[in-house]
């Protein structure tokens, strides 16, 4: 990913194949779930939801954090985690050997679609055991 591509997907915004993460890993396990499960995706670490970039420090210890993630998924998941300015782009591509789910609770997490109430973004996913 060039720095072009990366300021065309702020621009877009967060929508069914791209998630912003102001920093760190929480919770990033079920977005790389619903990902894989979906059509695949891009999660931003270091923008913020309005699309500011924050930047993130110590690249390489974070990319060992969302690869040790990713190979906790079962089955394991590859990802493909570049630095682009501050930002962390974690690309999830799509997936053939669905459902993937979260190794530790066997929750399995799923993007349904994306909803818009009186203009605010709403994420609508399923999740279930496995």
């Amino acid at each position: 990913m060039n720095i072009k591509t990366l300021h065309n997907l702020i621009t877009l915004g967060e929508g069914f194949t791209v998630e912003f993460k102001k920093s760190g890993t929480t919770n990033i396990g079920r977005k790389l779930c619903a990902f894989a499960n979906a059509t695949g995706g891009t999660i931003l670490i270091g923008v913020t939801d309005n699309g500011k970039i924050t930047g993130v420090l110590e690249h390489n210890k974070l990319k060992s954090m969302v690869q040790s993630i990713a190979h906790s998924i079962e089955p394991p998941l590859i990802v493909d985690i570049e630095s682009v300015e501050k930002v962390l782009a974690v690309s999830v591509p799509q997936q053939k050997s669905k459902p993937y789910s979260l190794q530790a609770n066997s929750t399995c997490v799923k993007v349904l679609h994306l909803s818009n109430l009186d203009g605010m973004k709403f994420r609508v996913s399923f999740s279930r055991k496995v």
